[in-house]
């Protein structure tokens, strides 16, 4: 357990784990992968068989929360390196899948980006985000008048449910009647942040305005 003293530093050598990582190799190749807590433990056991079926060094830093920085440190970066990178990273994103993970490569030398599939394999629901994305680019387009209303709006006082629900109803979401959300799903909502890395927006840009909070 970490004390008063012992703390500070160790979180301290966390926040270095990504630039260490990326001098240990003139290739570092990061991961970062999302998934339940409980199941940490078997993506890091699949990590490490990809890594080492591969011929790769690799280290890795979990955080609690269910998010793991994966790095993969190959010796060099010739096409044989990329090539064990390519197996080992799309063995990870298998068994991400069969692990209902999410993962991503954000660092990575820049000519083997094309090569990798550094936003994960294609999911299900991209095209369904992607109407999202342009709804939301539509909704950045606001006018100053649109934005004193809404300051406006804020200062009336709470809504209540039933008028929260009726204001939804009447407000375009941008969806289709087949797939538009209801209002409930919207009021479960706690921004616990962890829909953002299964938003292939945000896993795009990595802005919080390009999230499913945004």
């Amino acid at each position: 357990m970490l004390d008063e003293k012992t703390r500070p530093p160790a979180f301290s050598r966390k926040r270095e784990f990504v630039p260490i990582a990326l001098a240990s190799s003139p290739a570092t190749t990061i991961m970062k992968i999302s998934v339940l807590p409980m199941r940490m433990k078997d993506v890091l056991a699949e990590a490490a068989r990809a890594a080492e079926a591969n011929s790769l060094r690799w280290a890795a830093m979990a955080r609690g929360l269910g998010v793991i920085y994966l790095a993969l440190m190959p010796g060099d970066r010739s096409e044989a390196s990329l090539g064990r990178v390519m197996n080992a990273t799309n063995q990870i994103f298998e068994a991400g899948a069969r692990l209902e993970a999410n993962a991503t490569i954000p660092w990575a030398p820049s000519e083997w980006k094309s090569a990798l599939k550094i936003w994960g394999f294609e999911r299900g629901d991209f095209a369904q985000m992607q109407k999202v994305k342009k709804f939301s680019t539509r909704m950045e387009s606001w006018r100053r008048e649109d934005l004193w209303e809404g300051f406006e709006r804020m200062a009336t006082p709470p809504q209540s449910h039933e008028e929260a629900q009726r204001e939804f109803a009447l407000t375009l979401s941008g969806f289709s009647a087949t797939d538009k959300p209801e209002y409930e799903d919207y009021s479960r909502c706690v921004h616990c942040g962890l829909c953002s890395n299964h938003c292939p927006t945000y896993r795009l840009w990595g802005r919080e305005a390009d999230s499913p909070r945004g």
